[in-house]
């Protein structure tokens, strides 16, 4: 009896209709973090994985982020940021705009590696565009980290799940790159952030291995001393870690070579 009326709200129901938000849920919060998913799923396949050649087509790109730009000024009123939220609902739109500016990272990220690790080989009139989407995925990075912070002042990250980890753990990634290509201190000092972030949260699974193991990375990728002491790494390699290949600079740049990149880049676009 019980299989029978399953079934048949089965067919009554549409599909949107099938799941109960729950309280914590915002209306219209489902059908607009899916329709983000559908944008980034366009976007891996247009430029990680249906490429023909080794170059990745500026039309494609900007298109891909125009319809990012739409998808944001089209969300509804009650989602946007700026707009005050219930307690219960902080975090789906916390998430949500996460969610975003990922997806943004995720469209611009290859740029501002490629100007970190082939800027020489740029001509001039390319180096202006990598530049602007480099500066793009660079501004993105920031609103996720003023997002991030919030959300531990609003007491909303979670180590529950994987997601909050590796947002700031993606964004680990993309100051570092930034401040190899910059040596901006702004971005070191946004490293410290974000490692204080990941500690400040519940110490369990995948939470509590990127606290721990993140240090350790970044010595290998040769931060800065200062940034090294802030995050509190010890003087030197810490205990029980191999002496790596690559050490810090004494000027404080950043040497990244492509097995250290493929590393760092590894697996955060889910």
């Amino acid at each position: 009896m019980l299989f029978n009326e399953v079934k048949f709200l089965a067919r009554e129901l549409m599909p949107g209709q099938m799941l109960y938000p729950g309280l914590h849920t915002p209306l219209g919060w489902q059908d607009t973090s899916v329709s983000l998913s559908r944008l980034k799923r366009e976007i891996i396949q247009a430029v990680y994985t249906e490429r023909h050649s080794n170059s990745i087509s500026f039309s494609t790109v900007s298109n891909s982020l125009l319809l990012l730009q739409k998808w944001y000024r089209q969300m509804p009123a009650h989602l946007k940021y700026d707009v005050p939220a219930p307690p219960t609902h902080k975090r789906a739109v916390a998430c949500l705009h996460l969610q975003y500016w990922s997806t943004t990272i995720l469209l611009t990220r290859p740029f501002i590696l490629y100007l970190v690790i082939k800027n020489d080989a740029l001509p001039p009139s390319k180096k202006i565009w990598f530049e602007r989407m480099g500066k793009i995925c660079i501004d993105a990075a920031q609103k996720s980290i003023a997002i991030l912070q919030q959300m531990s002042d609003d007491a909303t990250l979670s180590s529950l799940t994987a997601f909050d980890s590796t947002c700031i753990l993606r964004l680990i990634v993309i100051f570092l790159l930034s401040f190899a290509h910059t040596r901006t201190p702004q971005y070191s000092n946004h490293i410290i952030t974000c490692m204080r972030l990941i500690r400040g949260m519940e110490q369990i699974g995948f939470t509590k291995m990127v606290s721990e193991e993140t240090p350790g990375r970044l010595v290998d990728c040769g931060v800065p001393e200062t940034v090294q002491v802030a995050v509190g790494i010890p003087t030197g390699i810490p205990a029980g870690k191999p002496v790596p290949d690559i050490t810090a600079d004494p000027q404080g740049n950043v040497h990244l070579d492509d097995q250290m990149i493929a590393q760092l880049w590894g697996n955060y676009d889910s």
